[in-house]
């Protein structure tokens, strides 16, 4: 697997899965492009081109993607799909500086049990009480699929399966 980085240590080609990539473009491979403050701009696959947009603390504020756009607000995140126009949110409540529940649109509840770096590693549905877990080991390495569990609030998912993490949105 062929990987590419810029002079200030970033990124800017890696494979796309688990089969044998070509650097710094072509089958198998994502280009990553970095801003001025050193985060994730672009991200270029096959499937398209993914972009972000920062507010001026550095705190991710607009993702948008092939399928959606995803507009990041504090405890809270809107996401439009683009094939269909259908919006929908997710809230997030916090207890003494810990993300502790998750509201989706249709009102659907889900509690969130945290490790001690914040990262959910249990989720809990509220209706019916189905249990999610996702084990993680040093570094964040984690087995289960991006879908099953909610991403910290203190960070997002980029098309790499990766967190961009940055403050606490206030």
């Amino acid at each position: 697997m062929a990987y590419r980085y810029d002079a200030s240590g970033n990124t800017t080609c890696r494979p796309s899965t688990s089969a044998a990539n070509t650097c710094p473009s072509g089958a198998g491979s994502q280009t990553l492009t970095w801003d001025a403050a050193r985060r994730l701009s672009t991200v270029s696959d096959s499937t398209g081109t993914s972009s972000y947009t920062y507010t001026a603390d550095g705190v991710r504020l607009v993702g948008d993607d092939p399928a959606a756009t995803t507009l990041y607000l504090p405890g809270t995140e809107i996401k439009r799909a683009k094939a269909t126009g259908t919006v929908t949110a997710v809230r997030y409540f916090q207890w003494d500086g810990q993300v502790c529940a998750m509201k989706t649109t249709g009102g659907a509840v889900t509690w969130l049990i945290t490790d001690h770096h914040g990262t959910q590693t249990i989720a809990v549905a509220a209706g019916d009480q189905t249990v999610t877990a996702r084990r993680c080991l040093a570094g964040h390495s984690c087995q289960s699929s991006r879908s099953s569990l909610p991403v910290p609030q203190t960070a997002s998912v980029d098309p790499l399966g990766l967190y961009a993490t940055g403050p606490m949105p206030s």
